[in-house]
């Protein structure tokens, strides 16, 4: 668990809870609120707080409750101020808390009790008994040990109960959900951990989890299945808030929780974070998430451009319902269906939904594949660097720097992610260890390739037992094989290649080379039957400024600006499939921009540095001319185009052949 900054548990429960029509006490003893995995009870301590200022507002104002409720104030220096009875009738009446930790359970407790005496007068503690029973009475039938997500709905067997703690929240809390149908509020940091990570651990939560969960789809982390949980213990005006991990924002993963939300009209405030620091020592993505229970028209958007300590002053000097200096919240309007959240680019999104309709998207293309590279058994064993042939030999390094010899036709040439730009006439990176062979890539068995490759074999022998020690491998004669086995009949077909990660999109066409690319690093596109000409218009708008944009806005970021751009994130990005087709004058004259810039480059990169300057501006000439091209493809207006130009490329294509990454 990672401790939440107290600033942002601030900020969580003043955007989320709504204290503007509490007049009286009463008022505020109907608020029930529910941080649903409490951990050391931030939360719960932050929403004690602000009720407990609010009381202190409500005495101090109006005669009446003071009156009403005498034993839970008195005046200290001309102040009102909350006597340790109406601090706790806070705690009892309001707040509540679960986690499946049993020492987080008794860390919630004694934060709590201990806000309850802190500040009080030393007078105001005689004949309560404020370090004795009462100060902790009915704190505990509020924070409970429990499994938020296992309710007690399903037989689990008795030696699995203590693991798993299944716990029922509407029965733990009954008295909310008969009064009060459900909680005012819940909030909370929820766990970020993908299901599949306990899957092995435990499977009995696992398969719970998997058919009690619409939102359980792919890689979903924990914090989905909190999400559509405590949507369900909210009371008909109930808000929820969150501080959440974006990555379901645009994944395929989070489809089935973005169209709960969408569908239910749930999402109410968005604050999207810059900073990536904002939780000291990890790098994250995260937005404090408001989801109402009653239905939005709109989204009240806000991104956040500010470093995490200048968001730390920003927000301690907040307002109580959340106001903070340069907050300006956009009205946005709601998805619907399975649409991604790109609220941080809400105008290239409202242009890019407007093209995906009148051009269609790349993975709508007629025979267009994307694909992944090969994935060997162990790399660190199977890929070999820093290689030279020696006749029918190739010599490299393995992932241990050792040397090894093996026969040239027993790898195929592959290419890593590293120091891309457009049009780059790569070379292999590395060679992988490859035992298939024949048009479909059959496996050689091991006993067939000691005659066929004798040094690989008395390669693979050698380490056979380091490399069945770190990966599962297949049984007996076929123990060497790729546990994972596809593409590989894609080695000599003509591809347009795509790093992965970039902070832009960058594409290179290669035809008649046999090349695989390194599995999840680097992705390549094949149209089938395509010429060399079409390949190359295709690269030219994958290179080009509005495409990037266009990526960008839906692709999921990365620490350091970058962004990843697989296939789930290239498919989707609108592109011109009527105008660019097999011998269309934009075609050739694509073609011919991909032909004159790949020259220019490779001058450049040979070029003195006064040199550089002057193929640098042609470069730049060049560039604009194959921009405006894609823009008139894409038959974007002026003032779309000026707003694709303003966000624009995160490094220039130029400084990419400098080596800037």
């Amino acid at each position: 668990a990672v401790c939440t900054p107290e600033h942002i548990v601030d900020m969580i429960c003043k955007q989320t809870v709504d204290l503007s029509a509490v007049k009286t006490i009463d008022d505020i003893f109907k608020i029930k609120v529910l941080d649903p995995c409490c951990g050391s009870g931030v939360f719960a301590v932050s929403v004690y707080e602000l009720l407990t200022k609010k009381m202190i507002a409500i005495l101090s104002s109006d005669e009446n409750e003071r009156t009403k409720y005498s034993n839970y104030f008195y005046v200290q220096d001309e102040s009102y101020m909350v006597t340790i009875e109406g601090r706790r009738a806070i705690v009892t009446n309001c707040i509540h808390g679960i986690d499946c930790d049993e020492a987080a359970i008794e860390v919630t407790k004694m934060s709590l009790a201990l806000k309850i005496v802190d500040g009080n007068n030393p007078l105001a503690w005689s004949g309560i008994g404020a370090f004795g029973e009462k100060i902790l009475r009915d704190i505990d039938g509020n924070i409970k040990l429990g499994n938020t997500l296992v309710s007690t709905d399903n037989h689990i067997p008795a030696k699995h109960i203590a693991e798993i703690k299944p716990f029922d929240i509407k029965i733990a809390f009954a008295e909310v959900f008969s009064k009060n149908n459900g909680f005012s509020y819940v909030i909370g940091n929820p766990p970020y951990v993908e299901t599949k990570h306990f899957k092995a651990a435990q499977p009995l939560m696992h398969d719970y989890l998997s058919t009690k969960y619409s939102s359980f789809e792919g890689k979903a982390d924990l914090s989905v299945l909190f999400i559509e949980k405590c949507i369900s213990l909210l009371s008909p005006n109930g808000k929820l808030g969150f501080i959440i991990q974006r990555r379901w924002f645009k994944t395929d993963y989070g489809r089935s929780i973005r169209t709960l939300i969408n569908e239910g009209k749930y999402l109410e405030k968005l604050i999207d974070f810059k900073a990536t620091d904002i939780f000291k020592g990890r790098i994250t993505y995260v937005s404090i998430m408001v989801l109402s229970k009653k239905k939005n028209d709109s989204v009240r958007y806000f991104f956040m451009p500010s470093e995490a300590e200048d968001i730390k002053t920003i927000f301690e000097n907040s307002e109580d319902n959340g106001d903070f200096a340069t907050c300006d919240f956009a009205s946005l309007p709601i998805k619907t269906g399975t649409e991604s959240w790109s609220y941080d680019n809400y105008q290239i999104e409202e242009i890019k939904k407007r093209l995906s309709e009148t051009c269609g998207a790349l993975g709508d293309y007629p025979k267009l594949a994307v694909k992944d590279g090969i994935q060997a058994l162990w790399k660190k064993m199977y890929h070999l660097t820093c290689c030279r042939v020696d006749g029918n030999y190739i010599i490299g390094k393995n992932g241990f720097k050792e040397t090894v010899k093996v026969e040239k036709d027993a790898v195929k040439a592959v290419i890593y992610n590293r120091e891309f730009y457009p049009f780059k006439k790569v070379e292999p990176d590395a060679y992988c260890v490859f035992p298939y062979e024949g048009a479909n890539n059959d496996i050689i068995p091991f006993s067939e390739l000691k005659e066929k490759y004798p040094l690989l074999a008395e390669y693979l022998s050698a380490n056979k037992q380091r490399i069945t020690e770190q990966v599962e491998c297949y049984e007996g004669d076929l123990w060497h094989r790729f546990t994972r086995e596809h593409n590989h009949t894609l080695y000599n077909v003509d591809k347009i290649i795509i790093p992965m990660t970039a902070r832009d999109t960058i594409a290179t066409f290669i035809n008649d080379k046999g090349l695989y690319m390194d599995n999840a690093n680097v992705w390549f596109i094949t149209v089938k039957g395509a010429s060399a000409d079409l390949m190359k218009a295709i690269t030219c708008i994958i290179n080009s400024t509005i495409f990037t944009v266009l990526g960008k806005s839906g692709a999921n970021p990365q620490s350091g600006g970058y962004y990843k751009f697989n296939k789930q994130f290239l498919m989707p990005i609108p592109f011109p499939i009527d105008t660019v087709t097999e011998k269309a004058d934009c075609v050739v004259k694509l073609a011919k921009y991909y032909s004159e810039i790949s020259e220019l480059q490779e001058q450049y990169l040979s070029a003195t540095f006064n040199t550089k300057e002057i193929i640098a501006g042609q470069l730049r000439q060049l560039w604009a001319e194959l921009d405006d091209i894609c823009y008139s493809l894409y038959k974007v207006t002026d003032q779309e185009k000026q707003q694709i130009i303003n966000i624009g490329r995160t490094v220039s294509r130029i400084d990419l052949l400098n080596g800037v990454k």
